[in-house]
């Protein structure tokens, strides 16, 4: 853990390394975990391989694996993009945009808000980020759900939004969460 980006109670981020293809496709090849995030299941560990080595460990923003503190499995990935936005109430702002995937073996047991809440502290406070976005296809309500705990606030839809990975127009919506309103909903759960 000497390496990790972030820790909260039960997991840790750290980069993304080759050692880590066994686990991604334990949980990137079950059908459903990919496409709730906007790529297809893997159906091979090179598909695998091809994420960690392509998109994880050089892709664009930085890309960080899951692991659990009880098995030091990786067991998803969360992203974080620096984004630059045209629209009056982005500029002059640093945005960046979050992503996340989580192993269906841990959904719903609370880790993924952990993370996001944790990283949602540090964007703000450490990383001088002053708004967070996050996109979530409209029928992915665990999506929502995490972002909504995490004190974003939807802000609009994009009807028809094309999802190249998986060669489809899907809705979607967009969150929010501003430095301002973080600090509120952070001071209004003490």
């Amino acid at each position: 853990m000497a390496n990790a980006f972030l820790t909260t109670d039960r997991v840790y981020l750290r980069r993304f390394a080759l050692k880590d293809v066994d686990d991604v496709f334990a949980y990137a090849s079950v059908e459903g975990v990919g496409e709730m995030a906007g790529w297809p299941h893997h159906q091979s560990k090179e598909d695998s391989l091809y994420f960690v080595k392509k998109i994880a460990m050089r892709g664009p923003g930085k890309t960080y694996a899951i692991v659990s503190k009880f098995n030091k499995r990786v067991i998803g990935s969360f992203s974080i993009s620096p984004l630059k936005r045209d629209e009056a109430y982005f500029q002059g702002r640093q945005v960046g945009e979050i992503g996340y995937v989580l192993s269906q073996d841990y959904w719903g047991i609370g880790i993924m808000p952990e993370i996001v809440k944790a990283f949602c502290k540090k964007a703000f406070t450490s990383l001088n980020y002053d708004v967070l976005i996050l996109r979530y296809f409209l029928w992915n309500s665990r999506c929502r759900r995490v972002a909504e705990k995490c004190g974003f606030t939807k802000r609009f839809e994009n009807k028809d939004a094309y999802v190249k990975q998986l060669d489809k127009y899907l809705d979607e919506g967009v969150m929010v969460l501003t430095k301002e309103e973080h600090l509120f909903f952070e001071q209004s759960y003490l």
